[in-house]
């Protein structure tokens, strides 16, 4: 399908190009073939960079009928953090809002945000991809795809909090203790905070502030998101070590410790985790 619309479009170069060769009907059709075969297989899986209302009401249906059948089908779905990012407002140019799932509409991220809120889609999460202000500064056609993350993600959701888009334990839910069983860390003492956890924690400022290049620190020197309302931390905590304090990393190099993850697991650890995903 893609390849048909670059043809049928091969002149245009307007700011939404990018998302009109990649309508929601290709992701929708990528996702109904994979839950065709997740469904046969009964197989565990994980839908990256989930971006559609068709994608997510798929995804939805099939997790209400795997419950009712009492499958121990566990189906994660993880969507990009741009809750408040649109079509509408590709920020300084058609390049810059270029990105891999493109840009959809309201109504999409309408359906994003109910998918967040009741369980539909698991985890939120953040790629990054610091291309420079020079690569992006280009026709939507050149442009390399792909927005710096980093740094972002966190400030994003807790200004979603503060503007009752979603409740804090949901967003606790879908950036800590989803992923952490989902992919087995939470054996290895992560995503919660409870006796016997590392301390992983962040201590913000509720106050709003906004988004601002000059802030971040990645080599891109941009953000899509300039001048969006944000929550930033003030401390953040590994393993109970101040590793960020004062707009200043107090982190040492090699501090980090490499996590196995579980790697197959169980039938009754995946029926335990399909009967808690979405429950809280």
């Amino acid at each position: 399908m893609r390849l048909e619309l670059e043809q049928l479009l091969k002149g245009d170069v307007s700011f939404d190009y990018h998302s009109k060769v990649r309508p929601n009907a290709c992701e929708a059709s990528a996702v109904k073939s994979a839950l065709e075969l997740i469904s046969r297989l009964e197989v565990r899986a994980h839908f990256c960079h989930l971006s559609t209302l068709e994608a997510v009401g798929m995804i939805r249906k099939e997790k209400y009928l795997a419950k009712r059948e009492n499958k121990s089908l566990c189906l994660h779905a993880r969507s990009l953090p741009i809750t408040c990012f649109s079509l509408q407002e590709t920020g300084k140019g058609s390049g810059f809002g270029k990105m891999n799932p493109p840009l959809r509409s309201s109504h999409s991220i309408k359906a994003l945000v109910n998918g967040l809120n009741d369980g539909t889609i698991d985890m939120v999460a953040s790629d990054h991809a610091p291309h420079l202000e020079s690569e992006k500064d280009a026709d939507i056609r050149a442009a390399p795809s792909g927005v710096p993350g980093v740094e972002t993600l966190m400030p994003l959701m807790l200004a979603a909090v503060r503007k009752n888009i979603l409740p804090l334990s949901q967003m606790i839910m879908v950036t800590s203790r989803n992923p952490a069983k989902a992919f087995g860390l939470d054996r290895l003492g992560k995503g919660r905070l409870e006796v016997g956890f590392d301390a992983d924690l962040m201590i913000v400022d509720p106050r709003n502030l906004q988004h601002k290049a000059d802030m971040l620190h990645s080599k891109a020197g941009w953000t899509p998101f300039e001048g969006m309302d944000a929550v930033f931390p003030e401390y953040t905590l590994s393993r109970g070590e101040v590793i960020w304090m004062e707009e200043s990393i107090n982190a040492r190099p090699g501090r980090g410790k490499f996590l196995e993850g579980s790697g197959k697991r169980s039938k009754e650890d995946e029926e335990e985790d399909y009967e808690e995903t979405g429950s809280e």
